[in-house]
């Protein structure tokens, strides 16, 4: 048991060593800041784009208050923040405020995906743990795929 304590806080320890070296001066950050604004607006046009500007929920036609939804979240997974196969647009209804809607209702959202998206799906299962640090050079290399 203490063994095991030890090597979690060596590892702890070490991550936070790690963090430590890597600080960023707040012009870096603000540069990063922006170009991460960037690359989120580059896209939510993309994700606009690919569903035509209507709303992808099954039989709704809604082309007002539409809203680009991550389907796994930044929180879970930074470097699927600005992929493709991880956007989908969705009328406010769909999106956040209905019963049945993305924030609310893993279900519709499993089984739209399994339905409408499947190869998107599958993408998503295989890169949700990939770990991607967010530098400058990730976000330069995002905008220029999300720009072609």
């Amino acid at each position: 048991m203490e063994n095991s304590t030890n090597l979690k806080l060596e590892k702890e320890f070490d991550r936070w060593k790690k963090n430590k070296e890597k600080k960023l001066s707040a012009k870096e950050l603000k540069e990063i800041k922006k170009l991460a604004n960037k690359a989120l607006n580059l896209w939510r046009q993309d994700i606009k784009r690919q569903a035509m500007g209507i709303c992808e929920a099954p039989n709704c036609k809604k082309t007002k208050k539409l809203n680009a939804h991550h389907i796994e979240s930044y929180s879970t997974n930074k470097a699927l923040r600005f992929k493709r196969e991880n956007g989908i647009l969705f009328c406010s209804t769909h999106h956040k405020w209905g019963r049945i809607s993305a924030h609310k209702s893993f279900c519709f959202m499993y089984k739209f995906m399994r339905k409408y998206r499947l190869k998107d799906l599958e993408y998503l299962l295989d890169h949700y743990e990939n770990k991607t640090e967010i530098t400058k050079d990730f976000l330069e290399k995002t905008i220029e795929e999300l720009s072609q």
